[in-house]
């Protein structure tokens, strides 16, 4: 591994070549790379690559957070479209959903969105702010 303080990007250099401010010594943008990793650039990417294969469950779990609202919202809402043109409520309470995530006022449009997606109980507005909820959430 290298300095980064030890070799400074030449200015205006077509060629991206550093410069090493102790000895004066030349190398190009590639070798620079290698002394700053400690590995080729071919062999960085191979990593990286290895690094966003392990990265992939997480999407799965984002998934799994959207299917479960969809789960909900069909469970309340029977016969009424999840995907389309015709999804329009649905679609609307997610948006309010994401957007006001900040606002847990009981009679708020995030308290309405968790309501329509069959989140949250109508009858908790009198009584609990959103997340507040007695049992943490609402499987109507």
């Amino acid at each position: 591994m290298v300095s980064p303080s030890d070799w400074k990007p030449i200015p205006k250099d077509k060629r991206r070549r550093y410069v090493n401010v102790r000895t004066g010594e030349t190398i190009s943008y590639r070798q620079y790379l290698n002394k700053k990793r400690g590995m080729t650039p071919e062999a960085y990417a191979a990593l990286e690559a290895a690094k966003r294969q392990t990265r992939e469950p997480t999407r799965e779990f984002k998934m799994g957070r959207y299917n479960s609202l969809v789960r909900h919202f069909r469970a309340r809402n029977p016969g009424e479209h999840v995907r389309g043109p015709k999804a329009q409520k649905f679609r609307t309470a997610v948006k309010m959903l994401y957007v006001h995530r900040n606002n847990n006022n009981p009679y708020g449009p995030k308290a309405r969105a968790l309501e329509i997606l069959g989140l949250r109980e109508p009858a908790w507005r009198d009584q609990f702010n959103v997340g507040d909820s007695p049992t943490g959430d609402y499987h109507g």
